[in-house]
């Protein structure tokens, strides 16, 4: 059955050629957008005997599986972006407004406007870069750093592309190590945009056996990662291979496990 409804009865009122029933197998035809949907087996098996030596027939249904068509559409209506930060430190590019991505995760990068290169930047193509599932961040900002950046995502299913309409201008300000009162700045969070409490978490969601990158980006501070409620396990700083590596201040969970 599709979200509720018996597939027998969907036959009836759409093109018969989208649902195909052989035995037991299923076969969705046209990757039509109204396939959408969660779909279910059904399996009625007779003869089981209670405890109670009651025969009876009951119904088997299994976990529903989700069907999404590939695609990547435009990117939301957004406005351009600015981002300041000090030369030496971390800037985090958002990528505003991203593309619904099936199947995700979408590969997302940036191009620089009115640099030499062509290329996207990614940590891919250069280890001063690191892209993650909502922009990008760049170490040790320098001066000629500074400019206008385009987001592009592309679904690496499909092989197709979007690019942003709207840049992100990075302003990079001469090193301050003193606030105007001669006293040091304090440590500033900068993304998360606000700090969350153990009992209130930020949810990231990903898909088991997938990497993921939990962003962290704190300026004039020391990043240091724990597990809550467990014991932490070793985090590599210098490894790119090992499991959980820390990459500046942002936590690196490779092929993701439940539980």
């Amino acid at each position: 059955m599709k979200d509720g409804t018996s597939i027998n009865d969907l036959i009836k009122t759409n093109d018969k050629g989208d649902f195909i029933i052989d035995g037991a197998q299923l076969t969705l035809s046209g990757g039509k957008l109204q396939l959408e949907g969660d779909y279910q087996c059904i399996a009625e098996v007779s003869g089981v005997r209670l405890s109670n030596r009651q025969v009876v027939k009951t119904t088997l249904v299994s976990d529903p599986i989700k069907l999404r068509r590939a695609r990547i559409t435009k990117f939301d209506q957004t406005t351009n972006h600015y981002v300041h930060v000090n030369e030496g430190q971390v800037a985090r590019l958002p990528c505003a407004g991203l593309p619904d991505v099936v199947p995700g995760p979408a590969e997302i990068c940036f191009i620089k406007s009115g640099s030499d290169s062509d290329g996207c930047l990614s940590d891919k193509t250069d280890s001063n870069y690191l892209s993650t599932s909502t922009g990008m961040q760049i170490s040790v900002v320098q001066p000629h750093h500074a400019g206008e950046y385009y987001c592009v995502v592309r679904n690496e299913y499909t092989k197709q592309t979007r690019k942003s309409p709207r840049y992100v201008k990075l302003r990079v300000n001469p090193a301050e190590n003193e606030t105007s009162f001669g006293l040091p700045a304090p440590p500033q969070l900068v993304f998360p945009s606000k700090e969350n409490r153990p009992d209130s978490p930020i949810v990231v969601d990903v898909v088991t056996g997938q990497d993921v990158i939990l962003e962290c980006v704190f300026v004039r501070a020391k990043v240091i990662w724990i597990k809550h409620g467990d014991s932490t396990p070793e985090i590599s700083l210098l490894d790119d291979e090992d499991r959980l590596q820390q990459i500046w201040g942002n936590l690196r969970i490779r092929q993701v496990m439940q539980g």
